[in-house]
């Protein structure tokens, strides 16, 4: 459910993978922007705040951070999904980076993209529903040679938020 949290403040895990010690977690608040900005150093919990707590809570927008599984529970990315454009529209690490495909967590964004497009999500009536994601921004997959990999998970690359 979307607005349940687990222990010391944090939301719980909407998605757990088989391809290494990562997990899915839905973030939502002020606080959970804040920490995710602290591990990360990008403008999700500073100088874009306000945007993203009013985006959230006018549903236009969900955020999630993908995070190594361990101590810390350690922020690897920040991925920005646009529910009613059916468009993950931002996929960053630390510093603002965008993800390359030799980095260690690739595998779990893969499986990550592929469970907003395909996987089962619940609202906060527990009634379960497909996210289903269609498209995700060329920005985000730049160093990606072949786009097939994002075609055979259901997603469309798309130049812009014009040619979706």
């Amino acid at each position: 459910m979307p607005h349940q949290k687990g222990t010391q403040g944090e939301p719980l895990p909407v998605c757990e993978f088989s391809t290494g010690p990562y997990v899915l977690v839905r973030i939502w608040t002020a606080q959970h922007f804040r920490r995710e900005t602290e591990m990360l150093c990008h403008c999700l919990g500073s100088s874009a705040l306000q945007f993203y707590t009013d985006a959230v809570a006018r549903r236009e927008k969900e955020i999630f951070s993908l995070r190594r599984i361990g101590r810390a529970h350690e922020s690897q990315l920040t991925l920005d999904f646009s529910p009613t454009l059916k468009l993950v529209t931002q996929v960053r690490g630390a510093g603002n980076r965008v993800p390359r495909p030799r980095d260690k967590c690739i595998d779990a964004l893969i499986a990550c993209l592929e469970f907003l497009a395909r996987g089962t999500a619940f609202d906060a009536a527990g009634k379960p529903y497909v996210r289903g994601a269609r498209y995700i921004l060329f920005t985000e997959v730049r160093f990606f040679v072949d786009p097939a990999i994002f075609e055979e998970i259901g997603l469309r690359v798309v130049p812009s938020l014009r040619q979706r």
